[in-house]
């Protein structure tokens, strides 16, 4: 039965308990509501019981989940995956709907589903969310000294001022907050960070910390920024859109590094008091997925092409038998290109392939499937009363196997002559009896 399906119950004036038999799957979980008082009322049933909108955000060897409740859940179990598409395995069993998951590898992408816990039965999966850790060239405690996992304040020019506070800052709108000692100081004044030894020409993700420390209203500070002279934010007002004085903001963009390998920010006095910054991240971003991906059947093997991701260094190939996966890593490549020699004519065969670079591995590209075509056995008289079986010497690892009848079960017995190669093709030769009756199939290995 899918949500919103109809069901018949009879209300006693008790709290309604509806028979396995009326719920998806034989489930006692999820939510009635009743559309008429009287007994024998219809009764619309939704999937309550199953967690939604799994966000994941990655963070400097974390990634921060958050997901809606289910109604009535009393607990959650994290599952992760190294694969999208699972299988999954249960990492945590949560009350709360966030948790963050500090057991990961920068560059490494995970893959993650929450299941709603119901008086211990455990509802369907959540939709998958996926992210990768970031690899974080430079965390900056702008005002400030080291706070791990972000370094003292450097790289500025000219000094500026620095201020601090010891009120606690809000820092829960904000998913992989730097911490609270980030948020507490700042540098301000129209000054320019410069952060060097970066790849030339490769795109970073630039995180920009904010908290509003000073004023307790909007319009008191505009101040404009700037990454390697492109603007990001005009008169930005970090009251106004925090909310609220000492409560977080972040802000984050893409840019690539120069020619030299360096990335600029510059902080500009506006129209109101000064530019401030309270904490710098410059993460290296995975490669986007490829795209155009291709799968072309050929004899013996499928060719795979696809378009290149820009900051990609190297290509991840992999390869499932089901449409969608979960998918098997076949092999790495620097090429935008692979051929799969490893199938069998007439299989269907899945692909998709990630990019890696210094940000570590991306996302899959869309999937593509071919499927090789079936190499065909000759069968001729031979010589000296005997048959001539051959095949393309494309289709390697291929046995033959010989019947007398095609009587169910079929009595296939594996022939033992010795395969031989020549011209192109794989042959052997048979003696066969006058009159006799023989049925041949060629099957891979």
């Amino acid at each position: 039965m899918a949500n919103n399906a109809y069901v018949i119950a009879t209300n006693s004036g008790t709290p309604l308990i509806a028979n396995a038999s009326s719920f998806p799957g034989g489930s006692t979980i999820g939510q009635v509501e009743q559309s008429e008082a009287s007994s024998g009322a219809i009764f619309q049933w939704s999937d309550a019981a199953t967690a939604s909108g799994l966000a994941a955000t990655p963070g400097n060897a974390q990634v921060a989940l958050t997901w809606t409740p289910a109604m009535s859940a009393t607990s959650y179990n994290v599952k992760r995956s190294a694969t999208s598409g699972g299988p999954y395995t249960t990492i945590a069993s949560v009350s709360a709907t966030s948790y963050t998951d500090t057991n990961v590898v920068n560059g490494l992408a995970y893959s993650y589903v929450i299941a709603a816990v119901h008086s211990g039965v455990e509802a369907p999966n959540s939709n998958e969310a996926s992210a990768m850790p970031l690899v974080v060239a430079y965390a900056v405690n702008c005002g400030g000294s080291a706070a791990a996992p972000f370094a003292a304040d450097a790289y500025y020019s000219p000094a500026g001022s620095t201020l601090g506070t010891s009120t606690s800052i809000d820092a829960g709108g904000v998913l992989d907050p730097a911490p609270m000692a980030v948020y507490q100081t700042e540098r301000y004044r129209t000054l320019t960070y410069t952060f060097t030894n970066l790849s030339p020409n490769v795109g970073y993700k630039v995180r920009l910390h904010f908290s509003e420390n000073y004023w307790s209203a909007s319009g008191k500070r505009l101040f404009n920024v700037f990454i390697n002279g492109t603007q990001v934010l005009n008169s930005f007002d970090i009251y106004l859109t925090a909310g609220s004085q000492y409560r977080a903001v972040l802000e984050e963009f893409n840019a690539p590094a120069d020619g030299s390998g360096q990335i600029a920010v510059l902080f500009s006095d506006g129209t109101a008091d000064h530019a401030k910054i309270n904490g710098i991240e410059i993460a290296m971003t995975a490669p986007s997925p490829p795209t155009s991906l291709a799968a072309t059947a050929a004899n013996g093997q499928i060719a795979l092409q696809w378009a290149a991701s820009a900051d990609a260094t190297s290509y991840r190939v992999q390869r499932t038998a089901i449409s969608g996966g979960p998918y098997a890593f076949l092999a790495s490549t620097g090429t935008t290109n692979y051929a799969d020699a490893a199938v069998v004519g007439g299989v269907p065969y899945y692909y998709v392939v990630s990019a890696v670079g210094g940000g570590g591995q991306g996302a899959n590209s869309a999937e593509a499937s071919a499927t090789p075509p079936v190499p065909q056995l000759s069968v001729n008289l031979g010589g000296s009363n005997g048959l001539h079986l051959s095949w393309p010497s494309w289709a390697t690892g291929y046995q033959v196997y010989a019947a007398t009848n095609l009587a169910a079960p079929i009595p296939w017995q594996l022939t033992t002559n010795v395969i031989q190669s020549s011209n192109g093709t794989f042959w052997l030769d048979l003696p066969i009896s006058n009159r006799s009756q023989q049925f041949f199939r060629l099957s891979p290995n």
